[in-house]
């Protein structure tokens, strides 16, 4: 008995494979396709760490790597993302300290950026004319935040500006007309928020919890007043029914 399979499914089987193969190689390069190759860098004086200077790819996701060609990168260089009309989301590591000027101005389309806990620096002009820009996780280790660096962020809605930073540039948050600050666990980025007539979030500080309880307090107090004057006015005897 002849167990050869015909020619044309020995064909198809083939075209099977070759497809499996594409696949995984497709998917593998995808996976890889924001590493290492796309990025140029510096190396920094230090000779173990580098600067990342741009990306030659055109991806709409941006992961920063923490590891280039085993140097840890530790900076975004000046302009280095600049004008990037296709990027829409950006991912920054904790080994990055400082984030150069104008890093990733004018990204039109730029949505979403998460920063992680390392970063220290926000340059000038970093997220300037990110007109798109509407969430941004800002980390817990952050101390300064350049001039203009939110500029033109008009779709930007809140910050929660961490107690490490003690520095905010001039116009940081300028022209971010739907912006708002939430300073509860910073009282320097209150006063700054203030001086510019930029919208503050205290929700979650004792201060506003407090004044939250007096203000339920006091209209207690005053439906219970009310009550008691105006409940006996209310409550009036039958007319009795004369013969």
């Amino acid at each position: 008995m002849n167990n050869e399979l015909p020619l044309k499914n020995k064909i198809a089987l083939l075209l099977a494979v070759i497809a499996l193969v594409a696949i995984i190689f497709v998917f593998t390069f995808k996976q890889y396709d924001n590493i290492d190759d796309n990025f140029s860098y510096d190396v920094n004086p230090d000779g173990l760490s580098v600067t990342v200077t741009g990306h030659s790819g055109e991806n709409r996701e941006i992961v920063i790597p923490s590891e280039i060609d085993g140097y840890t990168v530790t900076a975004i260089g000046k302009s280095a993302f600049e004008n990037k009309s296709e990027l829409r989301k950006l991912t920054v590591p904790g080994s990055v300290i400082t984030i150069g000027d104008y890093a990733f101005d004018n990204c039109a389309l730029l949505r979403t950026v998460t920063i992680a806990d390392g970063v220290e620096a926000i340059g000038h002009y970093v997220f300037n004319c990110c007109t798109s820009l509407k969430t941004c996780e800002l980390p817990s280790t952050l101390k300064t935040i350049g001039d203009f660096a939110f500029c033109g962020c008009r779709s930007l809605e809140l910050l929660v500006i961490p107690a490490s930073c003690s520095e905010i540039g001039t116009d940081a948050f300028a022209l971010c007309g739907s912006l708002m600050l939430d300073c509860s666990q910073n009282e320097y980025a209150a006063s700054v928020a203030k001086a510019y007539s930029i919208a503050t979030e205290y929700s979650d500080t004792g201060r506003y919890q407090l004044v939250v309880i007096i203000a339920i307090t006091v209209v207690l107090a005053a439906v219970v007043f009310a009550l008691i004057i105006l409940l006996p006015k209310l409550v009036k005897k039958k007319p009795q029914i004369v013969k």
